[in-house]
């Protein structure tokens, strides 16, 4: 640490060229004896120089460097008991605990860290170098004082809280107190933070709580949080992380949580209760009810009114479903689940007829256009599938066409279906133009190219090998570098045998 050049120097102090020049050795040159000589010979012709403790710190520094750690100790005890008020103590201190580290004298280490820990800044702020010296030291004797055979807490604790930092002390205390399972010390630890902190103490402890068996420490933790005087979104928070912590250990402990959230956290108890309701939506419709009577309106007042259909549903009891999917406020969203009790997955009491109705109900109702075709393509599937109707499954989708020829993917991907349904009860001529109708009448549609591929398919399945590789060809033309291509590249090569065309689809 070089001392500033604005000191008067005294007459007998060395010429500053002289000192810049075992700056400068210190930095390039290869420690050796001949440096410790050199600097030695400058403390013996200018002994009362200001900057001697510098350089008798640099003697210590060199011989470390060249691994003479007896040397080294020594010479950093000169700058100790020679300039006992010089800054350059406690790094003096520091040196020799490294060195005595070096070879295994962790008892001196020791002392030398405490010495360091003796001399305590006066203001933190002030020197830092100092001050990170003083950091370390508390940070080794409290870690040396935990790997005792009896640990020594409160010797550790005692060191870590005269840590600069106080988030830091009382996140490294917190740490060990809930290793030892002094839950309590640690709770009186956080509350020691100003306010303001005291929110990041809590954090910690949550980390550390999840990362141990059990729940009773979080749950103690839940009611510090209800305790503040002053809650907000950051408490909120926090609040919520506790619960998910202890819903990843157990959740019958989850649904105790939320219980104790909702009776005890006015802020987050609408949360509490829609959680409650989301665990209990299938065994418990009165819960539902509740929630629902409770808040009246808003996103999650809606979804357990859909969970209330859901659970009646479930239960076999679908005119209970339907009142309650009647009362969603979205009348679309409503119309297409009361459909779906007919039918649906949920249906204990299947009545295809009565879902065909019910989506044709939809189309006469005509809330958009886009409901219209979503009601006519799930009447369509419905026709084709359970209740076995191709024909009217394709007069549907004829129909969907028909009226809403502009409604985005609709038409385009019934026609698609409507081909490949053609083309199960073999009418393949009938498919084809179903088809061609999507080229076109949908150049820009997403499907366009595999109708294409769709026709070469028909023609193969109709008997007609020419016209469908005619059609592949086409395919590789009108779409080079597609994936549409390589499907017909690779169909022509492997299927009909036909070598690598002179239109590339790569």
């Amino acid at each position: 640490m070089c001392v500033s050049t604005s000191i008067a120097w005294a007459a007998d102090a060395a010429p500053e060229t002289e000192y810049n020049r075992l700056a400068e050795m210190m930095q390039k040159s290869v420690p050796g004896q001949e440096l410790v000589d050199t600097l030695y010979t400058f403390m013996e012709k200018w002994p009362k120089d200001a900057r001697g403790d510098q350089v008798q710190f640099w003697v210590g520094q060199t011989q470390q460097k060249r691994k003479f750690h007896n040397e080294a100790i020594k010479e950093f005890q000169f700058v100790i008991s020679d300039f006992p008020d010089s800054p350059l103590v406690p790094q003096a201190y520091r040196a020799q605990a490294g060195s005595y580290l070096a070879i295994d004298k962790h008892n001196d280490a020791a002392n030398c860290f405490a010495e360091i820990v003796k001399r305590k800044p006066r203001d933190f702020n002030a020197n830092p170098t100092h001050t990170g010296l003083f950091r370390e030291a508390c940070i080794w004797l409290a870690d040396r004082a935990m790997k005792q055979k009896e640990p020594k807490v409160d010797e550790a604790v005692g060191l870590l809280m005269q840590l600069p930092d106080q988030k830091e002390a009382v996140t490294r205390v917190v740490e060990i107190y809930v290793n030892v399972q002094r839950f309590d010390d640690a709770l009186k630890t956080i509350e020691r933070l100003p306010a303001s902190d005291r929110l990041l103490g809590y954090e910690l402890l949550t980390k550390l709580y999840a990362a141990r068996p059990g729940t009773a420490n979080l749950f103690t933790l839940l009611q510090k949080l209800f305790d503040i005087t002053q809650p907000n979104d950051q408490v909120d928070r926090l609040v919520q992380n506790v619960v998910g912590v202890i819903g990843s250990k157990d959740q019958a402990e989850r649904h105790k949580a939320l219980e104790t959230v909702s009776r005890k956290y006015t802020r987050l108890k609408r949360w509490a209760d829609m959680q409650l309701c989301e665990m209990d939506k299938a065994s418990d419709v009165n819960r539902l009810v509740t929630f629902v009577g409770d808040y009246r309106t808003g996103g999650d007042v809606e979804q357990c009114k859909q969970w209330i259909g859901e659970f009646y549903e479930s239960a076999g009891n679908p005119e209970k479903a339907r009142e309650a999917y009647w009362k969603l406020s979205n009348a679309v969203a409503a119309h297409f689940l009361v459909a779906e009790t007919y039918y649906g997955p949920r249906a204990k009491q299947v009545d295809l007829p009565g879902g065909e109705k019910e989506l044709s109900e939809i189309v006469k109702r005509f809330y958009s256009n886009g409901a219209s075709c979503d009601a006519l393509n799930r009447r369509a599937d419905l026709q084709a599938g359970k209740m076995n109707k191709m024909d009217a499954a394709i007069a549907t989708l004829r129909e969907l066409v028909d009226r809403f020829p502009e409604e985005g993917d609709w038409p385009s991907r019934s026609l698609m279906k409507i081909g490949q349904w053609l083309r199960s009860q073999k009418k393949y001529d009938d498919a084809i133009i179903a088809y061609e109708k999507v080229i076109l009448r949908y150049e820009q549609s997403g499907v366009m190219r595999p109708a294409w591929l769709e026709i070469a398919e028909a023609y193969a399945e109709k008997g007609e090998p020419k016209r469908a590789i005619e059609t592949y060809k086409t395919v590789l033309r009108k779409f080079p570098r597609t994936h549409e291509a390589s499907q017909a590249h690779t169909i022509l090569e492997t299927k009909y045998k036909i070598a690598d065309t002179d239109v590339s689809d790569r």
